[in-house]
């Protein structure tokens, strides 16, 4: 029996199951392409986020920049305390807004509660509005620390202006790197998780470096994070005891850090959170 023979006699089978064939493949074609509409519809939606994130980032430069311009010029300049105090409100609302597009945290590097939720946690028996709650992304301490920072200048037991200048230009730098890193410049055009393992480690990376850099502040402005009313630890009760001394140490050794800072809270056990806004 040959080919013909064989096509004759499944003939009514083949004509039967055409159509299913067609059909699925019809299904496939429409469910790829509506899953690359899916996708292209996200990739605009991120676009139009970033678009505001870079806008707010830009303003948050500028912010960061006049500060250190500020702090350098030190509180003899003409006009410091005007150029303080308007810079410091606007860093305060920056801060705040940057929360739209970067939620606090819990401990362990997530985003707290869901939305549906708006007061999440318990503070002296009462609950706490959900975008408080947890801890600060670092891009978002980098903010605060300037905005600690600034704040503190002209204190005769502080460090002298060019070293706040400094400080503050150190706390810029990281919220570049920061702000970039979520834009992802490099990969704009690969529709591709965002979310990816690389920027998941970049993202811990950032959290250890945060942490840190409240360490240096706390250890510049003498306990200000760790011995005020509200207790701003952040990420820095990550920071082993032996690297809060190296810190210490070496905040020590930092030119224009005069009189010498006091060692403040060396203890071995880091201290406990509740919460950091």
């Amino acid at each position: 029996m040959d080919f013909a023979d064989l096509a004759l006699q499944y003939r009514p089978y083949l004509v039967g199951f055409g159509p299913v064939l067609l059909g699925v493949l019809g299904w496939l074609w429409t469910l790829s392409s509506r899953r690359f509409q899916q996708k292209m519809a996200s990739e605009a939606f991120r676009r139009q986020g970033d678009t505001a994130s870079l806008h707010w980032g830009n303003e948050a430069i500028d912010a960061l920049s006049e500060a250190q311009a500020v702090a350098e010029g030190g509180p003899d300049a003409p006009g410091f305390e005007e150029r303080r105090q308007d810079v410091l409100w606007r860093i305060s609302s920056l801060v705040d807004r940057g929360r739209m597009f970067f939620p606090n945290l819990d401990m362990e590097g997530h985003q707290t509660g869901p939305a549906f939720l708006p007061f999440v946690g318990k503070r002296g028996g009462s609950g706490k509005e959900r975008a408080f709650t947890g801890n600060r992304p670092p891009i978002i301490d980098t903010l605060m620390y300037a905005y600690y920072e600034l704040r503190s200048v002209g204190d005769p037991n502080g460090p002298t202006a060019e070293n706040s200048a400094n400080f503050i230009f150190r706390c810029r730098r990281l919220f570049v790197t920061a702000l970039q890193a979520y834009l992802d410049p490099h990969r704009y055009d690969d529709l591709i998780d965002r979310y990816s393992e690389q920027n998941r480690r970049f993202r811990d990376d950032m959290i250890v470096k945060s942490g840190e850099l409240g360490v240096v502040l706390d250890a510049r402005r003498a306990g200000l994070l760790t011995q005020c009313e509200g207790k701003d630890f952040g990420w820095s009760s990550r920071v082993s005891a032996d690297r809060r001394r190296e810190i210490l140490h070496e905040v020590q050794a930092e030119p224009g850090m005069c009189p010498p800072i006091d060692g403040g809270d060396e203890t071995e056990e880091t201290p406990k959170i509740e919460a950091a806004e």
